[in-house]
């Protein structure tokens, strides 16, 4: 069995802790060290995220990135941009979207995914593989619809 037990990145570890808590709910499993801590949902379920500093500059469209699932999209994007995210504008972004980039405090960008389901393993929808614009150029993968099945996009 495998699953995702954290997603890494690298950015400036005070300030990223501190939109990532807020962002999502996490709070850290141990005490933090000056340079890695490792947040975890405050409920318990779900990928932890671990900071820690990187001398990578950050990219323009990233490979990797976080796809935040959310049932109000408008709200959430309102509240991130509140806790000092960015958004992120591109010409080749399609219009009827179901994503909207965002860059977090460290320009790290992630897409705030408009989804009313929850997935049946109970855990929460945070972290996703929906249609995004940052898969430079690479078709969207398959969308789990609310019936639990895939199809594609």
């Amino acid at each position: 069995m495998i699953w995702v037990g954290s997603i890494v990145m690298g950015v400036d570890m005070q300030r990223a802790m501190a939109f990532w808590s807020q962002a999502l709910g996490y709070v850290p499993r141990e005490q933090p060290e000056e340079e890695w801590v490792v947040l975890t949902p405050a409920s318990g379920n779900g990928p932890n995220i671990s900071l820690g500093p990187s001398e990578t500059p950050v990219q323009d469209r990233p490979r990797v990135h976080l796809d935040p699932y959310v049932s109000d999209q408008a709200a959430e994007v309102d509240r991130l941009i509140g806790l000092g995210a960015s958004p992120v504008h591109r010409q080749d972004y399609p219009e009827a979207a179901d994503f909207v980039v965002l860059a977090n405090t460290e320009g790290n960008r992630f897409c705030v995914i408009a989804h009313g389901w929850k997935p049946a393993c109970g855990l929460p929808a945070v972290v996703g593989a929906g249609r995004s614009p940052l898969r430079d150029g690479h078709r969207p993968g398959p969308r789990i619809t609310r019936a639990g099945r895939s199809k594609a996009v």
